[in-house]
């Protein structure tokens, strides 16, 4: 087995990843006992695992956890390389029991680390989880682009949940990620709706795993937080968008957002349309103010389906032991690894990251 678990130095987060790209990156930490009805984070397991150029799967063991309570984020990074094969970052995790996961991408040539991270808590949340795929196909056949799928046990509120998707794709060249690309967001209690945009630049099969985190707890007379959740794109011809959030968030330093985001379709050896350029989908988002989340991508040319379509979900915890910090940081070309400082200093036993990425402007 190939990781080694690790926790965020108490103070400073670590990013590291290919160089000319921009992080911006939200902390989300515990730091006082929680109230007794709030959502509360009981534990978060991190560490790294290290995929050799051949490895197509490895086992993470960590300390047993109720799955219903927990969910798991990915940040991969792969070694330099002049091979641009997207299978090498393109990776998947799931429990194989309640002490162990399995971290998983579709193919490999490169090595590459995955940074994970285990999210439990102790009350006031519920996870689903399951496993999808989309055959390629055209686009215009919503067979391939769309799926709509019945959750197990139904949600007490959707509007009170959010989607986390992976996706990973055996594709060897480096014009097909965008086919990857897979929103999520919860059209009822019942239904999760998955959908790309683009489905057959390269005749492989994309495997999806989507997580279903929903918030508990949540009366009327003393709510534990309040949730904004909806859909935007980031047109043709812009490099960033704005959503509205009505009524405005209160502290936006115990506000969190997630999104999931599709892009726009690609044209085999039409280099001006997606074509697997990262900049014209990667995408970041921020809370900008206390009434708006803007989304941010490093390049646009005006091309006709080269859009990035958001899910977002937007939640503000109201407990007086939730705390949320926020920077945007760039990575200079060549560089690896920058540190971001925070203050105050966090429990990282109970702290985790939401980091997105766009760049390079070129």
């Amino acid at each position: 087995m190939k990781s080694q678990a690790n926790s965020t130095a108490v103070g400073k987060i670590f990013l590291r990843n290919v160089g000319i790209l921009v992080f911006l990156g939200a902390l989300f930490s515990l730091f006082a006992p929680p109230d007794a009805l709030a959502v509360q984070v009981k534990r978060v397991q991190t560490g790294e695992v290290y995929f050799d150029s051949d490895d197509i799967s490895q086992n993470v063991k960590v300390s047993a956890v109720d799955q219903t309570k927990t969910f798991i984020l990915l940040y991969p990074y792969m070694d330099v390389s002049t091979t641009n094969n997207s299978q090498n970052t393109l990776y998947t995790a799931d429990f194989e029991s309640n002490s162990s996961i399995v971290v998983s991408r579709d193919g490999g040539t490169v090595a590459c680390t995955v940074r994970y991270y285990v999210v439990e808590f102790v009350d006031g949340v519920n996870v689903q989880r399951g496993i999808s795929s989309f055959a390629a196909g055209s686009y215009t056949n919503p067979d391939y682009t769309t799926k709509d799928i019945t959750l197990t046990n139904s949600l007490t509120n959707y509007q009170n949940a959010f989607v986390i998707v992976q996706g990973r794709s055996n594709l060897t060249n480096y014009y097909s990620d965008q086919q990857t690309t897979v929103s999520g967001n919860l059209t009822d209690n019942n239904t999760l709706h998955l959908q790309r945009n683009a489905s057959n630049e390269t005749l492989r099969a994309t495997n999806v795993v989507w997580q279903v985190v929903e918030f508990l707890h949540n009366n009327s007379t003393y709510p534990d937080f309040k949730t904004w959740s909806g859909a935007t794109t980031i047109d043709i011809a812009e490099t960033n968008h704005t959503a509205p959030l009505s009524p405005a968030i209160t502290n936006l330093n115990q506000s969190l957002l997630f999104f999931t985001s599709r892009a726009g379709r690609g044209i085999v050896g039409n280099n001006t349309t997606m074509y697997g350029y990262e900049n014209r989908y990667r995408t970041r988002g921020e809370l900008t103010n206390t009434s708006t989340a803007t989304f941010y991508r490093a390049y646009q040319n005006n091309v006709a389906n080269t859009q990035v379509d958001i899910q977002w979900f937007v939640i503000e915890f109201y407990d007086q032991s939730s705390r949320v910090q926020k920077n945007t940081q760039a990575i200079a070309s060549g560089t690896e690894t920058i540190t971001g400082s925070l203050a105050p200093a966090v429990d990282d036993t109970r702290s985790f990251p939401i980091i997105s990425v766009s760049g390079p402007n070129q």
